[in-house]
């Protein structure tokens, strides 16, 4: 597009001063006769009077249709269409700007495209015309397609479009619109005014819109289909529609400045909508709107993309959501804007819903209301909101949040605010947050903020809030929590604050104190001591060795030597490299540099690859930041398919090293990898690599052979025990598989190692099911190859369950009912070899499991168990005291039966999989 200037400038250009005039009718009794007569650079001057004339082709020429004004410059040449169908002008010859339409009304004319004029691929100037009455399918008056007309100076009234575009219809081209008004026009549908698609890049300065009608969308104006639209010093007042009571757009970026955005209604966005696209707004005023759903001044929503700065968005009123603003579905930034006195069900002023993401700068909230949440803004599902900046003042909510309201996992960040005398009628005078992962307020001032119920200050609900360098002063609730309450299950982290005045008390509920908070009696006297400060240290009572008005025994003392922080750094004694207020020597400084860690990050001294705020080399001291000592911290590395081979951004001989039994062959690889890749095979589909396994030791003796084969072979054709691919029948598979595998089975059992003990499994590990109660129905036997024992080592947790949930317990009794087997032929347990009780002693590991609901420490149980012979199978059964199991942790050995219990879900699912034992011949 052209720049507005140039293009400006080539109009007032348009036309020349050589030329010769056709009269009508004194020379052409009609119009269309003197435009048959009509050369390059003539001039048709018609005379005042009323022509009942249409089709009027211009054919391509470079003419000039002149009428005649009256003394205040309006027409008094009329066109009359006698609201018959055709249109008055046609130009589809390739018109440029010297074909000029001037000083003409044209009324009652009734064209398919464009009544008044239809311009197909061409550019004439229409200048000081008017547009009364006329009727068109799209456009009124003007049908623009693929053109770039300029409409100077006219005035279209009372069009009225059976389709889009009550007064003016615009596909692709650079259309120009200069000072031009548009008064109660109206569209069957789309546009009351004016609807511009299919990348029309309309230009509409210094206009005026009002009492336009549209049916559907853009009451004023439409934008559809890419159309890059510049609106400028436009007023644009009391037009209706169903989005966009004043402007929408659609996939579109407009440019929209200097314009006013007044006492226009819609359903969705009183004065602007807009969806998936990218509207910049500048130096405008958006006043008393009204939506009677969401979105009183603007609503934006699917995907788009707003700008907008130095607005004024005020005394605009939703039904629903967003009295100023409903962002939906899309990113906002706001900056230097002002945003008062607007109304809405919840979010007063700005209502950001569903995944959207706001950034506000520099800016007012006031006097906005809220008849639920959110008084100045109401942030919710998934959606993030930063505020920087920004002076939150006297809003109020019906309900919580009287300045910021924030719930539904979203987060809400505010940094150095004023959050001022905003009011609530039940939680959260001037800030509500329920629950709110990564939210934090940093460096503002809370202050004379007012909460009918809890909370006069900030409401909190859980322990996903940081509250950071704030000064928290003088709000009011009338429960608890004058400075700030905590529901029963929130810990936020309060660190650097200054809290006084606050009533009934500062703070209600339980919080981390991460340091350097101060609480004082009263904030003009910080000591309690009756008199005010000023006067403490006027009259010498309190010292202010620092000079910050705040007498010294009001500040912190970090080190609790008897001098507050302030006045060590301000006479030298304490240094503060980073400029915090507090002196270095109470800051973690993990390597010892005498420069606090974060700061020695922020300057680049020390690599902090992982940005959790401790410098990598500190890090690198605790072997679980770099388990394979490589000296670069395991979640930085860059990973690819031969180190993390399963892609879960997992290094995975980190994952070995903490559950080896994930790579049962000892290759270096995860089972899991190998039976993705196919090195490893998997014929009986239990997700545990065969040659972990002896899946053709049919009768499991330890051996393959002739009596492996002698079972397939009997069970031939049918399926059976020796069905180890799980095809549902014993064939040549099966064999084949035996005479491949013939010989010893190796890697059942395994023996407990040394005195260590055997490894147990790491806490990636699922939780696999085993105990007594009649819950767990499942076979409880493990196959080993063994002619004695003499102890058994296995490893679990000790579990209850409520009806509600899992939890850690300690009521199982360490007995355990133990059995050994001998296999029949068909290789299942048979004659019983030794069974017995034990008491088994009990180990804690120091092993912590952790589940979405649960916590519970992993147990090692060793159990003295002699039994000799063929031993194949052995059977542990525990015994269920006041429900409480006893749950197996999988090493992957064996061929157990693997319940995974879904803390989720509190269900059990069946896999065949190993249970975790070792066992000492």
């Amino acid at each position: 597009m052209k720049p507005i200037s140039a293009i400006v400038a080539s109009l007032m250009l348009a036309g020349t001063a050589f030329a010769e005039t056709l009269n009508v009718p004194a020379d052409y009794p009609t119009i269309l006769d003197a435009i048959a007569a009509s050369v390059d650079d003539d001039v048709i001057a018609i005379a005042p009077g009323t022509y009942y004339e249409r089709n009027l082709s211009l054919q391509g020429k470079r003419i000039r249709i002149l009428g005649s004004v009256d003394s205040s410059g309006a027409p008094t040449t009329v066109i009359d269409g006698e609201l018959e169908i055709g249109t008055i002008f046609t130009c589809s010859s390739g018109e440029g700007p010297e074909t000029v339409i001037e000083n003409i009304l044209i009324e009652n004319s009734i064209g398919l495209s464009g009544a008044a004029i239809h311009c197909i691929g061409s550019s004439p100037t229409i200048r000081n015309c008017e547009f009364i009455n006329n009727l068109g399918q799209r456009g009124g008056a003007i049908f623009s397609d693929f053109a770039s007309p300029s409409i100077q100076f006219c005035k279209f009234l009372d069009n009225k479009a059976t389709i889009h575009g009550g007064a003016l219809y615009c596909v692709d081209g650079d259309p120009v619109l200069i000072a031009c008004t548009f008064e109660q026009n109206t569209s069957n549908d789309e546009g009351g005014a004016i609807k511009c698609t299919q990348s029309c890049d309309i230009a509409i300065l210094n206009s005026t819109f009002e009492q336009n009608i549209a049916s559907d969308d853009g009451g004023a104006i439409r934008l559809i289909d890419d159309c890059n639209a510049i609106i400028e010093n436009c007023s644009i007042i009391g037009n209706t529609g169903y989005r966009g009571g004043g402007i929408h757009c659609t996939n579109s970026n407009p440019t929209i400045r200097d314009c006013t955005i007044t006492n226009n209604t819609a359903e969705y966005g009183g004065g602007i909508a807009c969806s998936d696209s990218n509207p910049i707004i500048s130096r405008c005023t958006i006043l008393g709107n009204t939506a009677e759903i969401h979105g009183g001044g603007i609503d934006s929503y699917l995907y788009s993309s707003l700008s907008i700065s130095e607005c004024l968005i005020s005394n605009n009123t939703s039904n629903a959501n967003g009295g100023g603003l409903y962002i939906r579905s899309s990113s906002a930034e706001l900056e230097s804007c002002t945003i008062s006195g607007n109304q809405g069900f919840e979010g007063g002023g700005i209502r950001c819903y569903e995944e959207t993401d706001l950034t506000l700068i520099d800016s007012t909230l006031s006097d906005n209301i809220a008849s639920f949440h959110g008084g100045a803004l109401a942030n919710g599902d998934n959606s993030s909101v930063l505020l920087q900046n920004v002076n939150a003042t006297n809003n109020n909510a019906v309900n919580s949040g009287g300045g910021i309201f924030s719930d539904g996992n979203s987060s809400a960040k505010i940094e150095n605010c004023n959050i001022l005398g905003n009011t609530a009628g039940v939680d959260g005078g001037g800030l509500f947050y329920y629950p709110n992962p990564g939210s934090s307020v940093d460096g503002s001032i809370i202050e004379n903020n007012t909460a009918d119920n809890r909370g006069g200050g900030i409401y909190c609900y859980d322990d996903n809030l940081d509250i950071l360098n704030c000064f928290i002063s003088n709000n009011t609730a009338s429960d608890l929590g004058g400075g700030v309450f905590v529901l029963q299950d929130g810990t936020p982290t309060i660190e650097d604050a200054v809290f006084c005045g606050n009533s009934p008390d500062a703070i209600s509920g339980e919080f981390t104190d991460d340091e350097w908070n101060l609480f004082w009696t009263d904030c003009d006297d910080c000591n309690g001591n009756g008199v005010s400060d000023d006067v403490d240290i006027s009259s010498g009572q309190s010292t202010d060795v620092d000079n910050d008005d705040i007498p010294d025994d009001c500040e912190y003392d970090c080190d609790e030597d008897g001098i507050p922080d302030p006045v060590e750094i301000f006479t030298g004694d304490a240094s503060d490299v980073d400029g915090d207020t507090h002196p270095d020597n109470c800051e973690v400084d993990c390597n010892q540099n005498s420069i606090p860690d974060d700061y020695e990050i922020e300057l680049g001294f020390a690599e902090d690859c992982n940005g959790n705020l401790i410098p990598d080399e500190c890090d690198l001291n605790d072997p679980a930041f770099d388990c394979d000592g490589d000296g670069t911290i395991d979640s930085c590395q860059v990973l690819d398919d031969l180190s993390d081979c399963d892609g879960n951004g997992l290094l995975d001989i980190c994952e070995i090293l903490q559950a080896p039994s994930l790579d049962c062959n000892l290759n270096g690889k995860l089972d899991s990898c190998d039976l993705d890749d196919g090195s490893s095979d998997d014929i009986n589909q239990d997700l545990v690599p065969d040659d972990c396994q002896c899946i053709a030791d049919v009768n499991r003796n330890g051996i393959v052979d002739v009596n492996d084969l002698l079972i397939a072979i009997s069970q031939f054709g049918e399926s059976g025990s020796a069905d180890m691919n799980l095809d549902g029948i014993v064939d040549v598979s099966e064999v084949l598989i035996i005479l491949d595998s013939w010989g010893d089975c190796e890697s059942i059992p395994v023996s407990c190692p040394g005195d260590d003990g055997a490894v147990p499994p790491g806490p990636g590990t699922p939780f696999y099911a085993f105990g007594s109660s009649t819950d767990f129905t499942y076979v409880r036997y493990i196959p080993i190859n063994a002619e004695s024992i003499s102890n058994i080592r296995f490893w679990g947790l000790n579990l209850g369950y409520d009806g509600d949930s899992y939890f850690a317990c300690d009521d199982l009794d360490t007995v355990f009912n133990i059995t050994a087997y001998e296999s029949d032929d068909s290789g299942r347990p048979s004659t019983v070899l030794a069974s017995m009780s034990h008491v088994a002693s009990r180990l804690d590991t120091e092993i912590i499991y952790e589940g979405s609901n649960l916590s519970a420490p992993l147990l090692q149980f060793d159990t003295p168990f002699a039994a000799e012979g063929n031993i194949r199978w052995i059977r542990i059964d525990s015994q269920e005291i006041d429900d409480c199991w006893f749950i197996w942790m999988s090493s992957n050995f064996g061929e157990g039966i693997r319940l995974d219990l879904n803390i989720e879900t509190d269900t059990f699912t069946e896999v065949n999989q190993g249970l975790s034992y070792c066992i000492n011949p």
